[in-house]
């Protein structure tokens, strides 16, 4: 970015010919001290580490659960998909600790700690007050960003164990504290996010915001797998703090009436959602993720330009004579334990369902745009 710098000199010093320490003032630089001009710019700040976690959670983070794991797989197709053997090395268990996968999400999960970290302390330098602002809703933005960092260290914990605890930017070159040190790190942090965050009340739509019950779902998440973490069975915690998000002790939620409500392009007033990833991008909104699973045709077949990259699918259930595998390992097969009666495995039906979908979705698209 061009910066203007503004010299002054005073008059006296230049006759003089004396050595005058210049100031240099900048008009083209954003500061905390300048940027926060009123509650927009507040949200603004609050909101850069969550467009983080919405890109954290895919790529390599959703590749090193799934690709490691028994329903998906890349195979090699020709000349495509081989990537010198990374895919297979994964699917194998025979990973090492260069795969940029491992390293990308080593990055990215210290990087959301870090974001969150610098958010928080810009904001907690600022009164609120002149914002027309309650100290209550600097608690909510705090800890905001606490819960947010709590979600990164969660998902350290899950993919690498013992990580570094950072509490503020100025650490560096932190070493790795043990698995039990960061479970009760993101113990701590939940518990008091989970007083100090607001609840959600009946009707509300969700945008994004972190609420109590966001954080009680993730400190259940943190009990249900505490023995794998740390060797402690805690599923009884875990049930309790379940029972109090159903029961309404951290705002209001429930089941929605519609199974696709979820899923839907008005999902942000479902009640079944307890925190989501807003964006505005539009309502047809792809990424990654589908493209991995679609033929390099698929874009023809529907009639859109989205990538169709050939690559993810479900691993086989049969060997290429038609054999079950299931004598050869006792884990994967996913297709093959589909329920007879599901429609997937009835072809011509799937098809026929799959292309009235399309017809219908353009349709409401056409009418979208219209709008």
């Amino acid at each position: 970015m061009k910066k203007t710098f503004i010299w002054t000199l005073a008059l006296t010093g230049i006759l003089a010919g004396s050595c005058t320490k210049l100031e240099p003032e900048f008009y083209s630089q954003v500061t905390p001290e300048n940027f926060f001009q009123s509650e927009k710019d507040i949200l603004a700040a609050l909101n850069r580490p969550f467009t983080h976690a919405n890109w954290y959670l895919g790529e390599d983070r959703w590749s090193l659960q799934e690709y490691t794991a028994d329903n998906f797989a890349i195979t090699t197709k020709g000349r495509h998909w081989y990537n010198g053997g990374e895919n297979e090395r994964f699917h194998y268990h025979k990973w090492t600790p260069d795969e940029g996968w491992i390293w990308g999400t080593w990055r990215g999960t210290l990087m959301g700690v870090a974001l969150a970290l610098d958010t928080r302390s810009d904001l907690e330098k600022l009164d609120y007050s002149r914002f027309a602002l309650t100290p209550a809703d600097k608690d909510a933005h705090i800890n905001q960003l606490n819960t947010l960092m709590a979600y990164f260290y969660l998902r350290g914990l899950d993919y690498f164990g013992g990580m570094p605890i950072f509490n503020s930017l100025d650490q560096e070159s932190l070493p790795r504290n043990t698995d039990e040190e960061v479970f009760k790190h993101i113990e701590s942090i939940l518990k008091e996010a989970m007083t100090k965050l607001k609840k959600k009340n009946g009707g509300e739509t969700e945008e994004g915001v972190l609420k109590q019950a966001a954080a009680a779902s993730m400190l259940a998440q943190l009990y249900f797998n505490a023995e794998a973490y740390i060797g402690k069975p805690m599923y009884q915690e875990c049930l309790e703090v379940s029972k109090a998000i159903i029961n309404n002790e951290y705002g209001f939620y429930a089941l929605d009436d519609n199974w696709s409500g979820p899923h839907s392009f008005t999902n942000d007033r479902s009640p079944e959602v307890i925190w989501s990833s807003p964006s505005q991008f539009n309502r047809l909104q792809y990424n990654w993720f589908y493209s991995r699973f679609y033929h390099y045709n698929s874009r023809q077949y529907f009639n859109t330009d989205m990538g169709a990259d050939n690559g993810t699918h479900l691993t086989p259930s049969r060997k290429p004579d038609g054999s079950l595998y299931k004598n050869v390992f006792s884990l994967g097969s996913p297709f093959e334990t589909f329920d007879d009666g599901d429609l997937r495995k009835n072809l011509t039906a799937f098809w026929e369902t799959v292309a009235m979908r399309v017809c219908l979705l353009q349709v409401r698209t056409s009418a979208l745009l219209e709008k």
